[in-house]
């Protein structure tokens, strides 16, 4: 009589979600998770609150009583927070963490594409599903994400339509902080998302992270999560955007890259300055080029780029191929992009990348 075959596991995903002021994005998010039902897995839901003012940890307990809603006394920042919902979730046995937007609601199935392909890769670091419209399903938000060779972080293939027949995988330059799975220990290993960006560009920071590390990052077409995306939110975030793309410049990127980097950074800078003088955020883009010097960001740059430099394993030549020359600006780039900036991006990446 034959031995039965043995059982496998059935692994263990939580999924984090971080909120802050988020009461009226709660009820849409709870009813998809709701709707959802676990195939393959068993599930935690962990939410942690960055002391919100409205009554969005109420209202989770309320939609959501199974779930784990932790408390921080103070907004500590996106990072922050989900490294404290993977910490819990490590406390909890779970094998893999699934970080996910409070603005999102997930189609049925969602999850095990994503957790079947880090099942079945190793080599694959984190992996996000296909981000579409929350009004539109059939447009897309983001295929995954891009970086360009300036640092600009955007969410790749942003406005076009999505078929119903991409359901494999597609690599990218990394996966995208609205919605991505890893495993576990392999977050909290590499240090989770490194807090002092507070807020934007930690998970392009991630992502170059696994990068230098032999690490892939991939999106998931037959998973679907819906983002209820708005692109403008005021000084505020461009203020976050621009101090911490110079952070993952000046920490990620060789001397010899930047070097030749440095007469289009310059060009770009000019540029930048002018619109946002135009556009009324001038003192948001002085704060950000204040702060990057500031003697705590600059201690923590310093000690930041020496762990990088010293642990990689792939040169930036090995990486070029996941940068990009071309920014693409949601809802479609007004015409200096189009016609001046972005042909001069082209031809200089054309230009300097043999050197890199």
């Amino acid at each position: 009589m034959n031995d039965p075959a043995p059982k496998t596991a059935v692994p263990r995903a939580a999924i984090i979600v971080v909120t802050y002021n988020s009461a009226e994005h709660i009820a849409a998010l709870a009813a998809s998770l709701c709707a959802d039902e676990p195939a393959g897995y068993r599930r935690e839901l962990i939410f942690v609150d960055n002391a919100s003012a409205d009554d969005s940890a109420a209202r989770i307990r309320a939609a959501l009583p199974e779930a784990v809603v932790l408390i921080n006394e103070a907004n500590l920042g996106f990072g922050a927070a989900n490294n404290r919902g993977a910490a819990e979730a490590k406390a909890r046995g779970a094998e893999f963490v699934a970080f996910l937007n409070p603005d999102t609601s997930v189609e049925p199935g969602w999850l095990e594409p994503l957790l079947h392909a880090l099942r079945a890769d190793p080599g694959l670091g984190a992996v996000q599903p296909l981000l579409v419209d929350g009004r539109d399903p059939q447009q897309v938000v983001s295929g995954g994400n891009v970086v360009t060779f300036l640092g600009f972080g955007y969410m790749g293939g942003h406005g076009r339509r999505a078929e119903r027949a991409e359901t494999g995988l597609r690599g990218c330059a990394y996966a995208s902080g609205t919605c991505m799975a890893m495993r576990t220990e392999e977050f909290l290993a590499c240090g989770g998302f490194d807090e002092p960006f507070f807020l934007y560009v930690e998970d392009q920071d991630l992502g170059w992270r696994l990068r230098l590390a032999g690490k892939k990052a991939a999106t998931a077409g037959a998973a679907r999560v819906r983002h209820h995306y708005e692109f403008h939110k005021g000084a505020a975030k461009f203020y976050w955007l621009e101090r911490n793309r110079w952070i993952f410049l000046a920490t990620h990127f060789q001397p010899r890259t930047l070097a030749l980097l440095l007469p289009a950074l310059v060009i770009v800078e000019l540029g930048l300055w002018a619109y946002f003088l135009f556009a009324g955020m001038a003192a948001a883009k002085w704060r950000a080029v204040r702060d990057f010097f500031r003697p705590e960001i600059a201690a923590w740059r310093r000690a930041k780029r020496t762990k990088l430099q010293s642990e990689r394993r792939l040169s930036d030549r090995e990486l070029t191929a996941w940068l990009t020359a071309e920014i693409e600006l949601p809802g479609g780039n007004p015409w200096p992009v189009r016609a001046l900036l972005n042909p001069f991006l082209r031809a200089y990446w054309a230009l300097i990348k043999r050197f890199i």
